[in-house]
């Protein structure tokens, strides 16, 4: 029996690796999700010790799977859900992060289902899948030995970096795409070819669409780097280099241009908010600080072997000297020791650009002036990440090349290797003993053993023992960080969720006092597109001023971290009954009864009380005494109208009114946020849009108007254009493949 080559075994074992990590979600039908949600819905929550609850990571349901469900179960009236009426008082939809159908494979995964959880967890193990596939490429193009190959993939793809991460899968997704265009760039700059070239449009237009912003911006150094040493190292003629390096600029320029519908909304919303006024101390707070050696050897333990002391997804906030979000940075000994590995005299050459990024990434970790300099220089303002955050790509790749030449026999000194795997490990001893932190037996023993085995890898590399080594490291701690449950164990409803859904079933919303208390943990914001209800709060990266301003006048407390979380109204004298009514809140919610001034009957379920409203939600309303001081804007003190007014369409996207015509003009009231790409129409005619108050949607109507619709028309509509145009390049590809005469026996 034959043998099958190498490289193809390598293959497999890679798919085999990632089937058996993967098994709950593949074979189990689990989803990804990061904790028991019983409080959240109003339970009482789950007293099982075995059951992990991680509210750290509260993203993933607050944030994540409510965007991720307007999409798939929005009431819109396009192709695109672009507006959410639940928080905020509305809202655009977000549509980066892959969470928006703009993104062409989250439109596709649609077609199989509605389920935000499963559609997540889809595109969690599309982008680890893909990471694996492009990274096996990706060895392969740069003439790896198969074992070291499979090492790197199985390294990029289900490194503690990846599987510590599935709740935020954007990090997955910016990996994703670099990994893809680190190949396609290599093969593009050795043979230009237009499959080559679309792959890389397509990698930036996705990177663009599903990768976290900073991290696009890191990664983008590191491929630009790749590339300019690509372009100097080739065998072909300088001027065909040069045309080459130029050609695959502009396949990257077409990819970019492509997400102009996104990103359009996106600085027309940045710019409206207080998002880029933030002051330097907001991002240089996740940097880090060494006070001595044993600071340092901290650090190294840390980034050697995390889970020695706990595991980065346990929920504890800061944990270790270095911060929680820091422990899924450890590298696991494996690659920790062989990146150090690469850095011998027989590497040092060849990967100097890579130590180059990974010393600049350490470097403006710790340096504040560094960093500085680069935030106000070199785009590293766009959100709060740190440094060490872009190594993964850069440390596996570092970490395979070393594996590739102890298997062609270039590190020869076994003294030294045994030396330097020796001191690693007992510095990674020492600084987690030197601070205090007790060792954890089975998982300090696991991350020895794979130590003793690299280092038996390094004194005698053999391809079968350092395939053994990289499965058995993705294995045993991916497998421990992985964040998952059965569908049936999270709560979706509850009896608190139906009261409060029943009571604004007429499109009122909601708002929690606070009861001189702290915001409690239930029906936190942003998780209304989930259960489909309405509030006032947000959170919200890119809530804008007006709204920021608008919370104001409804009390004191305002919102948090630059107008990203709205969460509770201040109770006391300043609160306004008549704006709470222009807001559209028919519902009080409160830790403590509520007080009989404000609403006029309550109930209690659970540990919350309900109370309705006294004065009832005002939620449209035809003005017919208002004063335009400014082009755009409005003013008036609306009231229940004495002018009949009916909702006869309401969608997300598109509302519809029948009015009472009247003999002179009049100004309809609309009690959501206003924004400017809301465009009106009365009696089929362009009407003006306008800003009533300083916050709310208006729309100002000629005499005798019957009909009004209000639409939200986006740039991102568009999107699909981009979508169509890849297809189509790509059923070119196919078509000149297929027309290649084939070539002669």
């Amino acid at each position: 029996m034959t043998r099958p080559p190498a490289r193809l075994l390598s293959l497999a074992t890679l798919a085999g690796t990632l089937a058996v990590l993967c098994f709950p979600l593949i074979f189990r039908g689990e989803v990804i999700f990061p904790h028991e949600n019983r409080l959240e819905v109003g339970l009482a929550p789950c007293a099982d010790p075995e059951v992990r609850i991680n509210r750290v990571l509260s993203d993933h349901p607050m944030a994540f799977v409510p965007e991720l469900n307007e999409q798939l179960r929005g009431d819109r009236s396009g192709w695109i859900a672009t507006w959410t009426p639940h928080v905020e008082l509305g809202r655009p939809t977000a549509h980066v992060s892959g969470f928006s159908r703009a993104f062409v494979v989250t439109r596709l995964l649609a077609l199989g289902s509605s389920d935000p959880l499963r559609v997540y967890t889809w595109l969690a193990l599309l982008a680890i899948g893909l990471t694996a596939v492009f990274g096996w490429l990706l060895f392969a193009e740069l003439g790896l030995r198969p074992a070291a190959g499979l090492t790197g993939a199985l390294g990029l793809s289900a490194g503690l970096f990846m599987t510590a991460r599935t709740t935020f899968v954007m990090f997955l997704w910016g990996v994703c795409w670099t990994v893809a265009l680190l190949w396609l760039s290599a093969g593009f700059l050795r043979r230009p070819r237009l499959a080559f070239g679309l792959g890389v449009a397509f990698c930036v237009h996705a990177m663009f669409l599903t990768a976290y912003p900073q991290q696009i911006v890191w990664h983008g150094y590191l491929l630009g780097g790749f590339a300019l040493l690509c372009a100097v190292h080739g065998t072909a003629p300088p001027r065909r280099r040069l045309w080459a390096l130029a050609l695959l600029a502009a396949c990257a320029i077409v990819g970019l241009v492509s997400v102009a519908p996104v990103y359009l909304d996106l600085a027309l919303n940045a710019r409206r908010s207080a998002r880029l006024e933030v002051p330097d101390e907001f991002f240089t707070r996740k940097l880090l600080t060494l006070q001595g050696w044993r600071d340092a050897a901290l650090f190294w333990a840390q980034s050697f072997d995390t889970l020695w002391v706990r595991n980065p997804v346990d929920g504890l906030r800061e944990p270790l000297r270095f911060g929680g979000s820091f422990g899924a940075m450890s590298f696991t000994p494996l690659f920790a020791l062989l990146a150090v590995c690469s850095a011998s005299r027989a590497l040092l050459r060849r990967l100097w650009p890579l130590h180059v990024f990974v010393a600049a990434c350490l470097v403006l970790t710790f340096w504040r002036e560094g960093f500085l300099f680069g935030l106000h220089h070199a785009g590293l303002g766009l959100s709060r990440f740190r440094p060490l955050q872009a190594l993964h790509v850069p440390v596996v790749v570092a970490a395979a090349y070393a594996a590739d030449a102890a298997l062609r026999g270039h590190l020869r000194s076994r003294w030294a290797a045994t030396a330097l795997v020796l001191f690693l490990v007992g510095a990674a001893l020492y600084g987690f003993r030197t601070a205090g932190l007790e060792l954890q037996p089975a998982d300090t023993a696991i991350g020895l053993a794979l130590a003793a085995a690299t280092l038996a890898f390094l004194l005698r590399p053999r391809p079968l023992l350092l395939g053994l080594c990289a499965v058995g490291t993705v294995l045993a701690y991916g497998m421990r960080v992985q964040l998952t449950r059965a569908p049936g164990d999270i709560r979706l409803d509850s009896p608190l969720v139906q009261e409060v859904r029943e009571a604004t079933r007429d499109g009122s919303r909601f708002a929690w006092l606070d009861a001189g208390r702290e915001a409690p943990p239930i029906l936190p914001p942003n998780e209304e597109l989930l259960l489909d209800v309405r509030s006032i709060h947000t959170y919200d990266s890119l809530s804008s001023r007006d709204y920021q301003r608008f919370v104001l006048r409804l009390s004191k407390q305002g919102t948090l971290v630059y107008g990203r979380r709205y969460l509770t109204l201040a109770s006391g004298p300043g609160l306004d009954p008549g704006e709470l009514s222009l807001a559209g809140v028919g519902l009080l919610l409160c830790p403590e009864r509520l007080s009989p001034k404000l609403v006029r009957e309550q109930r209690t379920e659970g540990t919350v009380h309900l109370g309705r409203t006294r004065r009832p939600p005002l939620l449209e309303a035809q003005v017919l005494e208002f004063e335009v001081p400014a082009p755009g804007s409005a003013r008036c003190n609306p009231a229940p109208s004495a002018a009949a007014v009916e909702r006869t369409l309401s969608r997300d996207d598109d509302l519809r009114f029948a009015v009472t015509p009247e003999p002179r003009a009049s100004l309809l009231f609309v009690s959501q946020q206003y924004h400017p790409q809301w465009r009106a129409w009365a009696d089929g005619i362009a009407a003006d849009a306008v800003e009533v108050n300083d916050f709310y949607q208006g729309v100002l109507l000629p005499p005798g108007t019957r009909e009004v619709e209000l639409a939200f028309r986006p740039w991102v509509r568009w999107s699909w254009i981009p979508q169509v145009a890849f297809a189509l390049a790509a059923l070119v590809c196919v078509a000149r493949r297929l027309r290649r005469p084939a070539p002669a026996p």
